[in-house]
C-alpha cells in the first residue's frame, strides 16, 4: 500500500571542500529546512527518464538547489539548478539500489536533505521507432532488441482516446492486431525483469491507416445478360481518405472452379465470356500501405444455347396474400418439365413447383416479405437454362379492430372474410382457431385516444409473440370506432409501422348513435318498462330492473369512448385536425343508418360504398373485395 509522503527535516552538514570561488558555510543549527517527495511511489522503483518532484520549506532564502544521486560510487549532481523537479538520466546503473537527496545553498550556508532510496530495473531494450507519428496498418508490427539484462516479458500496448486498446508480447517483437482504421493510438512498450520491476518506453502516437472506399460496378449492369465474347469489366474509382494512389485487383469466378486473379492498371479489365456462362467478379482496391477493401460480388450472364423461360406471373413487384396459393406462369421452349425456384430476398433458393408452362405453390409464405423466383427450363440433351429473376411481395400481417360494444367475433369465425382470402390475420387466441383482437376500455373514463393506446400496447405485444421483428410493417382494418382507433395508432410511432389502413363504417365526423347510446336509450328503456309495468305487472317489474343493469354494464367501460363519438367531441376534433399519417380506404354501407356516408368517408384517400348496413360490413364480401384490392396495392 502506498505510504503518504513524509517531510524530512534537513540535516546540517559541514560544507564540502570549497571550490574556487565557493564561500558557502554550514547553516546554524536553528535553521529549519524540510523536503517532501511528491507522488512518492510505494515500491520505490524508478525508471531512467522518470521525473522526481519535491517541495521544501526553509526559513532562509534559497540561492541554489542541487539534485544528487548516490549509489556504490560517490554522489553526483544530476540537476545543478533544480527547481522542484529533476529527470533521472538514462545512464543510471541497472538493477541498483540508489538514493537521491538535495543540497541547498542559502545565504547562511549549505544544507543536505535526508536521502530517499529507490531502485532501477535490470533490463533495457531498444525500439524500432521508424513509424512514430506516421500512418500505420491496422495490424502493426513492432520490433525491439534487448541491450541489457534478460527480461521476463516484453509487452506492447496501444490505447486510443476512445478507449479502444490492443496488446501483444514477444521476445523481440510482436503484432498489435485489430487497430481501428482512422484512430490515433498511444503506443507503449514495457520490459519486466525477474524481480517484477519494469522499464516503460513510450513509442509515441500513431494513426491507423484507413482503407480505400469500396468500388462499385459500372458495367456490365449487375444481374444483366450480355452477349458472349469479349466483355469489358468497368468499376468506379475507390476514393482514398489519405489520397494514396490506388492499385486494383480483379477476381473472376466461373462456375465452381478456382477464381482467377488479375492485377490491373486503371479501372477496367477485359475478359472472354462463353455462351451460357454466369460470371461473378469483384474488385480489390489497395492503397500505398497495403490497406485493402473488397467490393461486393457482381454477376452477369451470357445467353445459353438453350432458350430461357420468360416469367409472366406473378408480375414484377406484385403484392399477393401470403396464405393464398401462388400461381406461376412462364413462356419458353423446353422439351421437358420446367421447375420454379423461389427464395426470400437474400435467402436460399428452394424448389417451389414444376410444370410445362405453369404450376402452383400451395405452401403458405411469410407475410410482409419480398420473394424472388426464377424458372429453370430443360431442353433435353441440349442441357438447361435458368431464366431471369423476378420478384413479388406478400401483403403485411393484418390486425382487425372491432367497434364499441363488440368483440373479435364481429368478423366471423376463424379470422373472417380476410383470412379466407389468404391474408395473415394476427391471432390473439391460438386455442380456438384464428381469433382477432377483442378489447374493452380499461374504465368508463377512457376515451378514444386512451383506448387507442390501450389497443396499441396489446397489439404490439401479440405481434411480437408471433415472431415479427420490430419495425415490420402491418395493416389495420377497423370497423366503426375501430377505424378511428386504427387512425390514432397510425398517427403515433410504435414498434410496428402501419402501411395499410381500411375503415368500415367508421364515424370520422361523429355519429348521433353515440348520443342515442349515452342519453336517449336509457330514457327510452325507462319509458318502455313503465308502460309494460302498467299492463303486465310481473314482466314490467323485471324489465325495470334488468334493462337498466344491462345498459349500465355497457356504460361502465364504454362511456368515455361513446362520448368521443359525438360530432362535437374534442377527440374527433383533434383526430381530424391533421391528415392521417397513413392514407386510408374508407368503406361506407349503403344502408348504414348509424354512420352516414359523409361521416364514413371523411378524410380518406379513396372511398367505396357497398350494399349493407352498419353491422353487416365486417362480414360483407363486397366490402372485403375493396379491402383486398386496397391492401394488395400497398408497397
Amino acid at each position: 500500500m502506498e505510504q503518504p509522503p513524509v517531510a524530512h527535516p534537513a540535516e546540517v552538514v559541514p560544507p564540502p571542500r570549497p571550490a574556487a570561488g565557493d564561500a558557502s558555510s554550514a547553516l546554524p543549527p536553528a535553521s529549519v529546512f524540510g523536503v517532501r517527495w511528491i507522488d512518492q511511489p510505494a515500491h520505490r522503483d524508478l525508471l531512467p527518464g522518470s521525473a522526481i518532484k519535491w517541495e521544501f520549506t526553509s526559513t532562509h532564502e534559497v540561492l541554489k538547489t542541487q539534485f544528487l544521486v548516490e549509489g556504490d560510487e560517490e554522489a553526483r549532481v544530476i540537476c545543478g539548478e533544480a527547481r522542484g523537479i529533476c529527470w533521472l538520466p538514462p545512464e543510471l546503473p541497472a538493477a541498483s539500489q540508489l538514493t537521491w537527496w538535495l543540497r541547498v545553498q542559502t545565504e547562511q550556508g549549505i544544507v543536505r536533505s535526508a536521502a530517499f532510496p529507490f531502485s532501477t530495473p535490470d533490463v533495457d531494450i531498444k525500439l524500432d521507432v521508424g513509424r512514430v507519428g506516421s500512418r500505420v496498418p491496422s495490424d502493426l508490427l513492432l520490433s525491439w532488441r534487448v541491450d541489457r539484462g534478460t527480461p521476463a516479458a516484453v509487452m506492447a500496448l496501444a490505447v486510443s482516446p476512445n478507449g479502444h486498446s490492443a496488446a501483444c508480447s514477444g521476445a523481440s517483437g510482436c503484432m498489435l492486431r485489430g487497430l481501428l482504421p482512422g484512430e490515433r493510438y498511444n503506443v507503449h512498450v514495457q520490459a519486466v525483469d525477474a524481480r517484477g520491476l519494469y522499464t516503460e518506453y513510450a513509442l509515441g502516437a500513431v494513426t491507423v491507416n484507413r482503407p480505400p472506399a469500396e468500388a462499385t460496378a459500372i458495367s456490365p449492369v449487375v444481374g444483366s445478360e450480355v452477349a458472349a465474347g469479349t466483355v469489358s469489366l468497368r468499376w468506379s474509382d475507390a476514393a482514398d481518405a489519405e489520397a494514396d494512389k490506388i492499385q486494383y485487383r480483379v477476381e473472376v469466378h466461373r462456375g465452381g472452379g478456382t477464381p482467377h486473379v488479375h492485377d490491373v492498371v486503371g479501372r477496367s479489365f477485359d475478359i472472354r465470356a462463353d455462351a451460357g456462362e454466369v460470371i461473378h467478379w469483384r474488385v480489390e482496391a489497395r492503397d500505398a500501405l497495403g490497406a485493402s477493401r473488397h467490393s461486393a460480388y457482381f454477376h452477369f450472364k451470357t445467353p445459353s444455347s438453350v432458350p430461357t423461360a420468360l416469367p409472366l406471373a406473378p408480375a414484377q413487384d406484385q403484392v399477393l396474400p401470403p396464405r393464398a396459393p401462388v400461381g406461376f406462369q412462364w413462356a419458353g421452349v423446353g422439351a421437358g418439365v420446367s421447375k420454379v425456384e423461389l427464395r426470400p430476398l437474400g435467402g436460399e433458393w428452394f424448389r417451389a413447383c414444376e410444370g410445362l408452362a405453369a404450376c402452383t405453390l400451395t405452401t403458405p409464405l411469410q407475410a410482409g416479405k419480398t420473394y424472388e423466383w426464377r424458372v429453370s427450363t430443360s431442353a433435353g440433351y441440349y442441357g438447361s437454362a435458368t431464366g431471369a429473376v423476378r420478384s413479388f411481395q406478400t401483403a403485411p400481417p393484418v390486425v382487425l379492430v372491432h367497434g364499441i360494444l363488440s368483440d373479435g367475433r364481429t368478423w366471423g369465425p376463424d379470422g373472417g372474410e380476410l383470412r379466407r382470402r389468404g391474408f395473415e390475420v394476427i391471432d390473439f387466441d391460438p386455442t380456438a382457431g384464428t381469433q382477432p383482437l377483442s378489447y374493452t376500455p380499461p374504465d368508463a373514463s377512457t376515451g378514444l385516444p386512451a383506448t387507442a393506446r390501450h389497443v396499441r400496447a396489446a397489439m404490439d405485444a401479440k405481434i411480437a409473440s408471433h415472431g415479427y421483428p420490430r419495425g415490420e410493417a402491418i395493416a389495420i382494418v377497423g370497423h366503426s370506432m375501430g377505424g378511428l382507433v386504427g387512425r390514432s395508432i397510425a398517427n403515433e410511432p410504435g414498434n410496428y409501422p402501419v402501411i395499410g389502413l381500411v375503415t368500415l363504417g367508421s364515424p370520422h365526423l361523429g355519429s348521433t348513435s353515440g348520443v342515442v347510446l349515452q342519453e336517449i336509450l336509457p330514457r327510452a328503456a325507462d319509458w318502455l318498462c313503465t308502460w309494460v309495468l302498467t299492463f303486465l305487472a310481473g314482466i314490467g317489474a323485471a324489465c325495470s330492473v334488468i334493462v337498466p343493469l344491462v345498459i349500465e354494464s355497457y356504460k361502465d367501460r364504454w362511456a368515455g369512448a361513446i362520448e368521443d363519438l359525438a360530432p362535437w367531441s374534442e377527440a374527433l376534433r383533434s383526430l381530424n385536425s391533421r391528415p392521417t399519417a397513413t392514407p386510408y380506404l374508407a368503406v361506407a354501407g349503403l344502408d348504414d343508418f348509424l354512420v352516414g356516408p359523409g361521416s364514413a368517408t371523411y378524410g380518406s384517400a379513396e372511398q367505396r360504398v357497398v350494399p349493407g348496413g352498419h353491422t353487416a360490413l365486417p362480414r360483407s364480401p363486397a366490402a372485403f373485395d375493396a379491402v383486398e384490392e386496397w391492401l394488395l396495392a400497398r408497397r
